[in-house]
């Protein structure tokens, strides 16, 4: 007996190769391009980060940061190695986090509870790739780009540790009982890995992104006027590099920068496979899904402030409002969370 959903599945599989049959080049233009993003960014800009977050976070090397340590282990009520995985992911992209959460989980040193917390908020953009890439090739600005890469740090953190008040009890300042040591080869050897699945991922999305879109314009209601924005609806659910390259060729309002803002920290269905195939298979999906929307929605919001902050719009009076109002929620949100925590604190 077939299973329930299989019958859709099948027909949206026929569907994408009839597809590939009839429109092979212009598919195939989408998939090279693809490629020549995959091999000239994306290698470059997350390649070397990912081998030397595996090996630092491995190897120990973050102990001289201890001072620091303990107070990323109080905020975010994670032990001194999930510590060492969140300043990682401060400089590398993701699914870096996902592979230094993965061989702390194999080697015993975190449980399963506090790796699901990390991989939520610990796989971000890596810093080269959103300064240079999105800042100064994409956006024209490297004070955007950034601006961008703070604004994404700061909504991992938030969610980091809105979510520790929610997580079981830990000892923050539990040390590390094991010493493991990963050789530089063995660091270069899963980073490969990795980036070709990563390849592979992008292509994928690729094809049912360009698929879908060809899709769209077969419509009679689709209106060519809004081609663009339609790309960019797709690409934001499914890939984040065409997404913010559609985004920037709009014009620059703080709409579409506080747009640009939650794609990066959203990442799409892309990212999400990417740091899905580094976890183990038991780790839940719907959670990483649901703590990607959020960061995206809390950076929609910072990208937002930061416009209105540094270029207020004068005359939009209705807007200033609605700005000012989301960050009062946000603050609120954020200042009860730390009474929450300390009260909890407290008490234990």
């Amino acid at each position: 007996m077939a299973k329930k959903g299989y019958p859709v599945r099948f027909i949206i599989c026929v569907y994408i190769i009839c597809c590939l049959v009839r429109k092979f080049d212009e598919i195939g233009i989408e998939i090279i391009n693809t490629l020549e993003l995959w091999a000239g960014v994306l290698v470059p800009s997350l390649f070397p980060y990912m081998v030397l977050s595996q090996y630092i976070t491995s190897s120990g090397m973050l102990s001289i940061l201890k001072p620091i340590k303990i107070i990323v282990m109080k905020l975010f009520s994670i032990s001194e190695s999930g510590a060492d995985v969140y300043l990682c992911s401060l400089v590398s992209g993701y699914p870096s986090g996902a592979v230094c959460v993965r061989e702390l989980y194999n080697s015993g040193e975190i449980d399963k509870k506090e790796a699901e917390r990390l991989v939520q908020f610990t796989n971000n953009a890596g810093a080269l790739f959103v300064i240079s890439a999105i800042g100064s090739t994409m956006l024209g600005c490297t004070k955007d780009g950034v601006a961008i890469y703070i604004i994404q740090n700061l909504s991992a953190m938030i969610f980091g540790f809105i979510s520790s008040l929610f997580s079981p009890k830990n000892n923050p300042l539990l040390c590390r009982t094991t010493v493991r040591s990963k050789p530089l080869i063995k660091c270069c050897s899963d980073s490969v890995d990795t980036m070709l699945k990563i390849c592979g991922y992008l292509i994928c999305v690729t094809v049912v992104g360009s698929i879908a879109i060809m899709t769209l314009k077969a419509s009679p209601y689709f209106n060519g006027q809004y081609e663009t924005i339609a790309k960019c609806g797709v690409y934001m659910i499914l890939e984040i590099t065409k997404c913010v390259q559609g985004l920037s060729a709009l014009e620059h309002t703080p709409v579409v920068f506080a747009l640009i803002c939650g794609a990066v920290s959203f990442g799409g269905v892309s990212v999400i496979l990417q740091i899905k195939s580094c976890l183990p298979d038991d780790f839940e999906t719907k959670k990483l899904v649901a703590a990607r929307v959020c960061q995206g929605a809390i950076s929609f919001v910072l990208g937002y402030a930061y416009e209105f902050v540094s270029e207020p719009c004068v005359g939009c009076k209705s807007e200033n409002i609605a700005t000012i109002a989301s960050l009062a929620l946000c603050a609120l949100i954020f200042v009860g969370s730390l009474i929450l925590k300390s009260n909890r604190i407290r008490n234990n």
